[in-house]
């Protein structure tokens, strides 16, 4: 999830997929997926999605991480901690009954900018 810019303003923007049973789930803006919950602090997200009768629950705890370089104009002088050490449960359900539920233990995930605006932004 991100602020993406557009057209001289900006929206919240979501691409999210899950790959099961040879088929790609996906949910994002420009499919009209519907954001149900989410939640973002320093070291954790929660997001739950809704995209016709399938629903996708993720729940994200990040560990520690590296530091990396992050791109800003003219240059790579931004840094960021990336963590491929976090953990990820995800359910995914059609019409409320669960097809997949699984826990990564070694997902990457990082959380960086301003965490606020993204949370309250509609």
């Amino acid at each position: 999830m991100a602020i993406i810019p557009w057209l001289g303003t900006r929206f919240k923007g979501t691409i999210v997929g899950l790959w099961h049973a040879g088929r790609l789930y996906a949910f994002t803006t420009y499919n009209l997926a519907k954001t149900r919950l989410f939640e973002l602090g320093e070291d954790h997200a929660v997001l739950h999605m809704q995209r016709g009768a399938y629903s996708l629950e993720i729940g994200a705890h990040k560990a520690h991480g590296g530091v990396l370089q992050a791109p800003v104009p003219g240059g790579m002088d931004r840094r960021i901690t990336e963590s491929l050490m976090s953990t990820a449960h995800v359910v995914l359900k059609k019409r409320g009954k669960v097809i997949f539920e699984d826990t990564g233990v070694r997902a990457g995930m990082e959380i960086v900018g301003d965490i606020q605006l993204l949370v309250n932004m509609r």
